[in-house]
């Protein structure tokens, strides 16, 4: 059942940032670790719409983190 409702979310997740790289504006989308992965996850169904993806490192130690 939960599935369900996280597939529904991903769907329309994926249409709202769709919507928003028809522009020309540079976007920085974060979400939640449920929502990247699976059949109906955002990396697939942004994908299926040939979005190129990248996942953002900090490239600096942890001490920059803290």
């Amino acid at each position: 059942q939960w599935e369900a409702l996280l597939d529904e979310r991903n769907i329309n997740m994926a249409r709202k940032i769709s919507s928003y790289l028809k522009g020309n504006a540079t976007y920085f989308v974060i979400v939640g670790a449920l929502h990247i992965g699976g059949k109906n996850g955002l990396l697939d169904l942004l994908g299926e719409k040939r979005y190129k993806i990248e996942q953002v490192l900090n490239k600096g130690s942890a001490e920059t983190i803290r």
